[in-house]
């Protein structure tokens, strides 16, 4: 997916400020196209970007950035990072795009941006014009991918634009649209010398996509987040529009929503597997434990984990047709091991287990039809979310939306987990990144979940019922929650699960669910980055740290050990390095890898002395090898 090395041919350099929702996208995507080093001043107030670093590290550099300049300096802040990295990261490279976060270079004839400069050795500089993209009717930011999200520009190119300059040529820089040369030419997309004037082909081989307005409250919040060209003291009348709410208002309705959504380009849409598989690639936090973890401890994961796969791609091994949530469980463990593992094979059994289940489904047989079809689609989605399969679900799952549609409006279940489990379901489908954001489906199944979700009655609920409420309630938070009412029952769902929490009576099952849910509330308590979330999430802990000494852990089951093992991970993630809470984690880790070599199926010489036992039990060791593989490997999703 991503070229090899080109000898440092090209970088990136970009400042910006509040703008790291929209960082993993942009850093993938012009990876996709053979960018290798990007350089990115970080202008916001808490330095947000730092957190992005990690995951990045191999190919990113961030680097601090507040301007000290007085309001009537001549130089930009900018500016003055530009050229920070020319005089300090830039001279190893032989050429230098500076670019902005809401800005995607795009190439409609080139595989790659090292095949087209190939054809720009004799140029100094290389200037592609803008197309500039509207809001496209988003009132929020859009959760989803920018570039399928924003299909909607300008007609006309603009003729603005942005610079690639060799790095050999540059005298100096003093606009962000191009570098000041010392010799040479600079051409532009079609390799003619550049000319302000726009001409019909201008931007048919290359140009740069600026999602300038990527929603209505983004544009209105320039004036408080102040521009960084420009303040009110140095700023040209046509430009001070910029400076105050009333001026973007008018701005806004007088040319954005009348002319920046004028005509529909979807270029950028081909890119959206990739790109998912990308952000998958460096998703979740990465793991604290390989560097702590003794080799001896590594060694007997990796074993057990090869048992576990050998054990999953038995085909006597795989659950009946009322364990379609063990089908997922096992054929996502075999997709994250086999990458993990470089093991194709284990991708292929996967695939296997989803096309058997697809195949169970499409036979339609009432009771299981009734029973498994949302549970289907979930399992269908995850794949798809995870990069594991590449598919439309506003497609593939059409059958199943018109049944849900059904269930809820003219047939509505009368028990609540039965509502719990379709709305489930369309938590999964809404928050899928890469569908399309305009198809039918999807605002018909945003306002089916808002009613069904309005009428679930949460002092009502049991374990088993707050488990789901509490998955969505994590799954919206995460995704964008100004789409989906879910995340607004937070604190209810808390005061619930206190209330069970407080009749807790020693039952290990009642254990499992007690910790699934707690878990859950833990990181959307986390995720909402506000006191109240957070407040949330420390009072659970404290809850759960004081069931956990009452019970006898020798006694517990696998179940129950994973759900340790993934809460003491939990803690560590959100911790601030505690010596002893990683200690504790890594004790829980052995106790579940002890109680797994413990079980009989996992010794490969015993399975077909234990079938029957194995088709019982495979999909709660195939979670158990996930919780496993999260030890090593941070792109495992553990919810």
């Amino acid at each position: 997916m991503i070229k090899p090395s080109h000898n440092n041919q090209i970088c990136i350099v970009a400042i910006a400020k509040d703008e790291h929702q929209f960082l993993d996208e942009w850093l993938i995507y012009h990876r996709l196209i053979g960018f290798e080093k990007f350089l990115v001043y970080d202008n916001s107030r808490g330095y947000e970007l730092k957190r992005f670093s990690a995951a990045h590290r191999n190919y990113l550099t961030v680097i601090p950035w507040h301007s000290n300049a007085s309001m009537t300096e001549t130089v930009n802040n900018q500016i003055k990072a530009y050229r920070h990295a020319l005089d300090n990261f830039v001279g190893e490279f032989e050429w230098v795009l500076f670019l902005d976060i809401d800005e995607f270079m795009v190439l409609r004839k080139h595989c790659n941006i090292h095949q087209f400069l190939e054809d720009f050795g004799h140029a100094s500089a290389i200037t592609l014009n803008w197309h500039v993209f509207g809001h496209n009717g988003f009132y929020d930011d859009p959760y989803r991918l920018v570039t399928i999200s924003l299909t909607k520009r300008m007609r006309a190119a603009s003729p603005m634009g942005k610079t690639i300059s060799k790095v050999s040529q540059i005298k100096s820089i003093t606009s962000p649209h191009y570098c000041n040369l010392q010799s040479g030419e600079r051409m532009d997309a079609n390799n003619l010398v550049y000319q302000d004037d726009l001409y019909p082909s201008k931007t048919s081989i290359a140009h740069i996509n600026h999602y300038s307005s990527r929603s209505f409250n983004r544009w209105m919040s320039r004036a408080a987040r102040g521009d960084v060209n420009f303040n009110t003291i140095k700023c040209p009348d046509s430009e001070r529009w910029r400076l105050t709410e009333s001026d973007l208002l008018k701005e806004f309705v007088t040319r954005i929503a009348k002319d920046h959504n004028e005509i529909e380009d979807e270029f950028l849409v081909r890119f959206k597997y990739q790109i998912l598989a990308g952000i998958n690639s460096v998703k979740g936090d990465p793991t604290v434990f390989p560097g702590l973890l003794e080799t001896d401890l590594i060694s007997r994961i990796t074993d057990q984990l090869d048992q576990i796969a050998e054990l999953l791609t038995k085909e006597a091994h795989l659950p009946g047709e009322d364990d379609l949530d063990h089908w997922k469980s096992i054929a996502t463990f075999l997709f994250h091991y086999g990458r993990y593992s470089a093991n194709k094979l284990l991708e292929v059994h996967a695939n296997k287990i989803t096309e058997k289940a697809s195949t169970l489904i499409s036979s339609k047989s009432s009771s299981i039809y009734d029973r498994h079809i949302t549970e289907y689609g979930v399992f269908i989605e995850c794949l798809v979310q995870n990069s594991f399969i590449d598919a439309d679900t506003n497609e593939v799952l059409q059958d199943i939306d018109i049944w849900v549609e059904y269930l809820l409006t003219i047939n509505k279940p009368d028990n609540q987990i039965a509502v719990l489990e379709i709305c489930k379901y369309l938590v999964y489908r809404i928050v899928n990144r890469i569908n399309d954001p305009y198809h039918p489906r999807e605002k018909l199944n945003r306002e089916i979940l808002s009613k069904a979700i309005t009428g679930i009655n949460i002092d009502q609920t049991g374990f088993n019922e707050l488990k789901l409420l509490i998955e969505m309630i994590q799954r919206s938070i995460f995704y964008g929650k100004s789409y989906l009412t879910v995340s607004d029952k937070l604190e209810e769902a808390f005061n619930r699960w206190m209330d069970l929490t407080s009749k807790f009576d020693g039952d290990y099952e009642i254990l499992c669910g007690l910790l699934e849910g707690g878990l859950s509330m833990i990181e959307a308590g986390y995720l909402t980055e506000e006191p109240l979330g957070r407040q949330i999430a420390s009072d659970i802990q404290n809850i759960i740290d004081g069931i956990i000494i009452s019970c006898d852990k020798d006694q517990v089951d696998i179940n129950v050990n994973l759900q340790l093992w993934r809460y003491y991970y939990c803690k560590v993630k959100h911790s601030c390095g505690d010596a002893n809470l990683y200690l504790t984690a890594i004790a829980a880790l052995e106790k579940l890898l002890n109680k797994l070599g413990q079980l009989p199926v996992t010794g490969v010489s015993d399975v077909e002395s234990n079938s029957a036992i194995n088709m019982t039990i495979s999909g709660i060791i195939a979670r158990a090898g996930l919780g496993l593989l999260s030890a090593v490997s941070h792109q495992v999703m553990l919810v």
